[in-house]
């Protein structure tokens, strides 16, 4: 396929984990020098490119041929799907984009249900057994946290938190791609705490913080200084307490622990050892994100 007539898509382009420099240079020059082996990956009736994106520009770049498959896809969430799960499998990744990763597919895949069920007038439970491909027994999560903790091995609190992350960072997104390249590439320090307080400002504050990202002047607070404006003077001393930041933390981490000792108790009675283990693993999983949040 002419390389002109394949599309680029920025939502699907900015998912995907940059390479740094030097990978960069390896790859290409193990292009140069074997060719481009691998088919670049389209959507199908679209040829918008959603695998294959730094060899596609490799190859531009240096007249490099190559070739193209496409899959077809029914919808935009379908092809997310595909691309974090194509992706997930063979990438090292920060912990912002494993939670924009999770975000992203929690949307999409209730998207998705959703959909299937307002044509078909089924339960969204029963139709996205479908939707995953994965037929479970009956006694297996099928609500969508459920499922996507289940697959990646943390706790439906955390894949619902993710989902809040993954709005903030899309917002960003829309008022500056780059902003939210910078984040996703982890060249901005900004906590998960504060992207999910981000979710819920106004589009006017999101663009104040994506400039400020933009431009480097970045500093954390920002959130912090909008939530100054709006709460009144006080008489009394001007500092806020330190319980009044650590209580969220704090309440976090109370109801991770109360949701594994429920699960042990529930496990323990069924003598499962298997989901005694993956259930420990989910909640090791979801204590080290939240200390990475302090």
């Amino acid at each position: 396929m002419d390389g002109k007539k394949i599309l680029i898509d920025e939502e699907f382009q900015h998912l995907l984990p940059m390479l740094d420099e030097e990978t960069y240079e390896l790859l290409t020059a193990n292009l140069l020098e074997h060719g481009c082996r691998d088919a670049l990956v389209l959507w199908k009736g679209h040829n918008i490119l959603i695998d294959g994106h730094n060899r596609f520009s490799i190859c531009n770049a240096n007249s490099i041929p190559f070739k193209t498959v496409e899959k077809h896809f029914d919808s935009r969430e379908e092809v997310l799907l595909w691309i974090i799960n194509n992706q997930f499998s063979r990438r090292n990744m920060t912990p912002i984009q494993l939670s924009h990763f999770r975000g992203v597919s929690y949307r999409a895949t209730k998207q998705i249900v959703s959909n299937l069920a307002g044509r078909n007038q089924h339960r969204g439970d029963v139709m996205e057994v479908d939707v995953q491909n994965d037929h479970q027994p009956q006694d297996e999560p099928t609500s969508t946290a459920g499922r996507l903790s289940k697959k990646f091995k943390v706790s439906q609190m955390t894949i619902r938190r993710d989902a809040k992350i993954a709005d903030a960072i899309d917002a960003i997104g829309e008022v500056s791609s780059e902003a939210k390249k910078m984040i996703l590439q982890g060249e901005v320090a900004i906590s998960k705490k504060e992207l999910q307080e981000v979710a819920a400002l106004p589009k006017g504050e999101v663009k104040k913080i994506a400039q400020a990202i933009v431009e480097g002047t970045w500093e954390g607070g920002v959130l912090a200084d909008v939530k100054t404006e709006e709460r009144p003077a006080s008489s009394g001393s001007a500092s806020v307490p330190a319980e009044t930041t650590e209580r969220p933390l704090l309440r976090e981490l109370r109801m991770l622990t109360d949701g594994f000792y429920d699960q042990l108790q529930q496990y323990k009675i069924a003598a499962d050892q298997t989901r005694l283990k993956a259930a420990l693993q989910a909640y090791i999983n979801d204590l080290q994100e939240l200390h990475g949040q302090i």
